[in-house]
């Protein structure tokens, strides 16, 4: 059928006109029964949005729903005309004012949930002044913001994550999220901020105290210091930061804001100097010094090991150095080990890094950091050679081991819930009486030490990241049960490490 019949601008203006105030409809309400009316109103506003990105796909690909034709027949019905009847042209420009007046319509929506007192001015200039015999155009002094407030946001967002964050991540994440929050204020819109506020607000980041958790002024005002010495690094401010951009592309990603606000959220690091590490591996040297100390060849007891005398204490303070020197494990990882996650029965002894309470009364829990960090890791020939077997197997026959099920039960966890705050306070001190205040050592340097010495022994990377607990990115990682026991017990016994334990101390 031929098309010859042109739409004018007055025709387009109507159709969208039409469109838009026959999608009228009363303003939204939460329900009754709603027990947070505020999270309903984000959670419309979401779906809103949503459906406002949508539409502008279906722009993109020509391609549209069946609510937009039927609206665009009804409106050009109302005309006197038909699709049929109208050039191509024509009828994309109809199809185009017909996604505007729709999208006109879900932020009108959107307006209401947030602003149900203020009346709705359109945005699109094609819909702004409209013909009154089909729409009678409401004035506002301005146009409102948008979106949920900061709080709201905030409180959506933690939320969200309560399922999948452990409580430390959380509460840390709250507290830095509240100094945004102050800093913006919790009640204003998140389309009303500015690069100015999140200028303003790194600049503030950059002022904070070393110690800002303390004091009597917790404000954001009150933990900043005129002093430069006293400051934070920029490095720690970028963590603040790096946690409020998280929450917009967050935000951004679930349709509570199209371009979410982060133009401004910078904080320069200072340049790093070429070939400087924050954590480097250890050497021979400082092996030497940290297990010849009295902590592990003889102290003065369970308070003074850091002073030499006639006891020799094969605790958890002794096991867990070496077990991180010879595993490259986190510390968390071995303070969390549970009685059932150490096998020593089988062919390859090994150490299982799970989540799992597999003994003791279930009251410990365990976290691991990600789903790489599930292994087993087999044991070097040094660590059995060094009387490991003989502590385990004392251990299990301990009754306090056995009421809470785990290996290490003499280490408490931390005030923050994690494992391995206590003994991390603990090895600083150890490290400072060994004469090593290298700031670049840390319990963490095992795990650098380990990766090195199993890379100058010419293992493959998988294997190294199947031992050390790493994610390669690699989707063949998803395949199969990965490296075999033996295999890694190979490769652990093959390290090039710097020394060996078994050699430098007495066994059991």
């Amino acid at each position: 059928m031929a098309r010859d019949q042109e739409l004018t601008d007055d025709h387009i203006k109507s159709v969208a006109r039409r469109i838009f105030a026959a999608l009228d409809t009363k303003p939204p309400r939460p329900p009754r029964d709603c027990e947070v009316p505020e999270l309903w109103r984000i959670e419309q506003g979401g779906l809103a949005e949503e459906q406002i990105a949508s539409l502008r796909q279906q722009a993109k690909g020509r391609l549209f729903e069946r609510a937009v034709t039927e609206s665009v027949l009804s409106a050009l019905g109302g005309l006197g005309l038909r699709p049929d009847d109208l050039t191509t042209d024509s009828l994309e420009d109809a199809y185009d004012a017909a996604l505007k007046a729709h999208v006109e319509s879900l932020q009108r929506y959107v307006h209401r949930l947030e602003t149900p007192l203020v009346d709705y001015q359109p945005s699109d200039p094609l819909l702004r002044a409209a013909d009154p015999a089909v729409f009678e155009p409401k004035t506002a002094s301005a146009l409102p913001g948008y979106g949920p407030t900061v709080g709201a946001l905030i409180e959506q967002y933690l939320a969200a994550k309560s399922g999948s964050w452990v409580g430390k991540s959380l509460r840390n994440c709250r507290q830095k999220l509240g100094l945004f929050a102050e800093h913006i204020g919790p009640d204003r819109r998140i389309s009303e901020i500015t690069a100015h506020d999140m200028r303003t607000f790194c600049e503030g980041l950059l002022r904070m105290r070393r110690a800002h958790h303390t004091g009597a002024d917790r404000s954001f005002q009150g933990r900043q210091t005129s002093d430069p010495k006293a400051r934070i690094s920029a490095k720690t401010a970028q963590l603040h930061a790096d946690d409020v951009r998280s929450m917009f592309r967050w935000a951004q990603k679930h349709g509570y804001c199209e371009n979410p606000p982060l133009a401004g959220l910078v904080v320069d690091l200072p340049k790093q100097v070429k070939g400087q590490k924050p954590r480097r591996p250890f050497n021979g040297d400082e092996v030497q010094r940290l297990f010849t100390s009295p902590a592990f060849t003889g102290c003065r007891g369970p308070r003074r090991r850091f002073d030499a005398g006639p006891y020799r204490l094969m605790d958890a303070y002794f096991w867990i150095p070496i077990l991180g020197y010879y595993t490259g494990a986190r510390l968390s990882e071995l303070v969390q080990l549970h009685l059932g996650d150490v096998a020593l029965d089988g062919t390859v002894p090994h150490l299982d890094f799970n989540e799992e309470v597999r003994s003791g009364d279930g009251s410990s829990k365990k976290h691991l950091k990600s789903a790489a960090a599930v292994r087993r890791v087999p044991l070097h020939d040094d660590v059995l050679a060094l009387g490991f077997e003989q502590f385990v197997r004392r251990r299990k026959a301990d009754g306090r081991a056995k009421v809470c099920g785990r290996l290490f039960f003499e280490v408490e966890f931390g005030a923050d819930g994690q494992a391995g705050t206590v003994f991390s306070k603990w090895f600083a001190r150890l490290m400072d009486r060994a004469g090593l205040d290298d700031p670049s050592l840390v319990f963490h340097s095992f795990r650098h030490t380990a990766e090195d010495a199993l890379r100058n022994a010419l293992q493959p990377s998988y294997v190294i990241n199947r031992i050390i607990g790493h994610e390669s990115g690699h989707v063949s990682d998803a395949y199969g049960q990965g490296v075999s026991l033996e295999i890694a017990q190979n490769a652990i016994n093959s390290m090039a490490l710097p020394l060996s334990l078994a050699k430098l101390m007495p066994s059991a």
